[in-house]
């Protein structure tokens, strides 16, 4: 059992193989069976052991989960020991995700100028059957809903709302409180 290490596995994997082979050395040493104190503290023993066999056999980058894992009194159990240092894995896969990305985001913008002539990605171009421009449809086209406030061609072109579209829909739906609702009838 001493030579079960981590190795290049994920946690998972290697307490996956390591609680396998604790399974298979109790079907073959069955523990008798006493409900005396002396077996409670055999158990306690095994308990303690195997969590020991799982510490010691992961890689030394883990020795921090490993310490504090031994510093809890009372001990962890083998099952929080491996839910503490999954958690240790999966957050520093997160931060080596996000570092990695940002090391890719510095290094393209470092290199935009030295590929001005190269192929961008394939990014699907739109084009507004109204006005004819690119990179919006017809349900965005300003000429259509209208320029924003600020804009060099606000109210340049009139509104062209047809019937049922949203802006004149909007404005019928909320024309005030007064309305009356109809009553109902039980």
């Amino acid at each position: 059992m001493q030579s079960v290490t981590q190795g290049s596995c994920t946690v998972t994997t290697y307490f996956t193989r390591l609680k396998s082979l604790w399974d298979q050395i109790r079907e073959y040493r069955p523990q008798p069976v006493c409900s005396c104190d002396a077996m409670k503290i055999i158990q306690e023993y095994k308990d303690k052991n195997r969590l020991l066999e799982f510490l010691v056999g992961l890689n030394d980058s883990y020795s921090l989960a490993r310490s504090q894992i031994l510093m809890r009194d009372p001990l962890s159990s083998v099952n929080e020991a491996y839910a503490i240092v999954v958690q240790e894995e999966r957050q520093r896969g997160l931060t080596n995700s996000v570092s990695s990305c940002t090391e890719i985001e510095k290094s393209n913008s470092n290199t935009e100028g030295q590929f001005a002539g190269i192929v961008q990605p394939f990014r699907p171009k739109f084009s507004c059957t109204n006005c004819g421009m690119s990179d919006h449809t017809i349900e965005r086209c300003f000429r259509i809903i209208g320029y924003p406030s600020g804009h060099k061609l606000h109210g340049k072109f009139p509104n062209r709302n047809s019937k049922g579209s949203p802006m004149k829909s909007a404005s019928a739906n909320f024309s005030g409180g007064d309305e009356q609702k109809p009553e109902r009838e039980f």
